[in-house]
């Protein structure tokens, strides 16, 4: 036995609970349920119909189309692209970070006292090789600190220049994600170091963002609109092959 729905007339399963071509929904205790008799719609609603189904067919091949797949881009190319545009995103995101939320002001940074430690092979602000993990220890315990923002750290060039190295009493004013902002230490002679704010934003996040950031700024755009290439050509030739057949 056909049914069909009420509201636009299109034949439906007697059991379905929804209607998949204008969505009218048969589960409401008051709503609509399939009938076994074809409504005559009206010459408007066809129209409407046609138009909602036509969105939604345009719809669905943009949502095929961002899973490029065809002889000139095969999957492979868009696995090493993903992979790609992964990392430079990785690169890029201190960037737009800095750019939309901006460096925390010094009141809002959190304040922390206590023994400064130092773990790993020494390493200065401008090497490639992994920082030294620094510490700083307390009545509260241990808490992990790093310099430059957190997607690539860099060692400290104000623990480095300023304290030369671990001291015996230190207070830093720590953001989570831009690391250490400013640092009052005593040295081992015995004197007090000051590295100001303005000093660590110009150093430790300024210098790095542009050092680190530089490539990822060029290539990461690039990337993207390759990818956007490829999905409105992919997108063009399926309405196309549409057009054709019709």
């Amino acid at each position: 036995m056909q049914t069909y729905c009420p509201s636009c007339a299109i034949e439906v399963a007697p059991d379905a609970r929804a209607c998949a071509a204008c969505g009218a929904n048969f589960t409401a205790r008051d709503g609509w349920r399939p009938t076994t008799e074809r409504p005559v719609p009206s010459p408007s609603f066809e129209q409407e119909l046609q138009e909602v189904v036509k969105h939604r067919i345009q719809f669905r091949k943009l949502a095929r189309s961002l899973f490029v797949n065809d002889k000139k881009w095969p999957w492979q190319a868009t696995l090493i692209w993903a992979l790609a545009a992964a990392w430079y995103g990785w690169l890029f995101s201190p960037l737009v970070v800095y750019r939309v939320v901006g460096v925390p002001e010094l009141a809002d940074l959190r304040v922390i006292e206590g023994r400064l430690r130092m773990e790993g092979p020494y390493t200065v602000y401008s090497s490639r090789l992994p920082p030294p993990r620094y510490y700083i220890d307390n009545e509260s315990g241990s808490t992990r600190l790093h310099c430059a923002p957190l997607p690539h750290p860099k060692g400290c060039y104000a623990i480095s220049y300023a304290c030369y190295g671990t001291s015996s009493n230190a207070t830093v004013w720590f953001d989570r994600y831009f690391g250490i902002l400013q640092i009052r230490c005593i040295k081992r002679d015995g004197d007090e170091a000051f590295f100001p704010y303005d000093s660590s934003v110009e150093l430790d996040v300024l210098k790095q963002l542009g050092r680190d950031g530089k490539g990822a700024v060029i290539i990461f755009p690039i990337l993207l609109f390759i990818y956007a290439r490829q999905v409105v050509r992919v997108y063009r030739g399926s309405v196309e092959a549409d057009a054709s057949r019709t």
